[in-house]
């Protein structure tokens, strides 16, 4: 009995709850940036602020303040609903002061 209780007010807050698209936003960890074997790292948390998960999360980071505008890219597999990910692009220069710009390129909901 308790069992069937749970689960019909389960249903009814999935049900009642509003559902947002997935927002995805980027923080970068300024104090983390470091060379690392003849390449710079920039770690950044990535977010998804929306209520629904999304696989095979595609994101470009280009230092925008270099001539040759470089850019990183990476795939995330998994990015639940608000959760947070640190994760790390790579360049040749260092990206401090550079004015990095996030692109989501894409994603796939389940």
């Amino acid at each position: 009995m308790l069992l069937i209780v749970g689960l019909l007010g389960y249903l009814v807050v999935a049900t009642v709850r509003p559902t947002r698209q997935p927002t995805i936003t980027f923080a970068v960890q300024q104090d983390k940036i470091q060379q690392r074997g003849g390449s710079w790292a920039l770690p950044v948390d990535v977010t998804n602020e929306g209520t629904v998960s999304i696989h095979a999360l595609t994101v470009n980071a280009v230092l925008t303040q270099l001539p040759d505008k470089p850019k990183s890219s990476l795939t995330i597999l998994l990015l639940g609903p608000g959760q947070v990910v640190t994760t790390t692009f790579w360049f040749e220069q260092d990206p401090r002061g550079k004015g990095e710009a996030f692109r989501v390129e894409g994603y796939v909901l389940p």
